[in-house]
């Protein structure tokens, strides 16, 4: 996870704002999907899971 986090390709913002989620690149080159909460407390991943081909829309 913190592979990915560390060397992602983008970040995007959601309707939360301190949620943003992340899609980088796993140890063994897996597109992984990361979620991570950032407040006043500190930054903590909540989320990880094999990232889902884009959707069309």
């Amino acid at each position: 996870m913190l592979q990915a986090l560390r060397h992602h390709w983008r970040g995007f913002k959601t309707d939360d704002p301190e949620v943003t989620m992340f899609i980088g690149p796993s140890t063994n080159a897996v597109p992984l999907e990361i979620g991570v909460f950032d407040d006043a407390d500190g930054v903590a991943i909540f989320d990880a899971m094999p990232a889902r081909p884009p959707s069309v829309a």
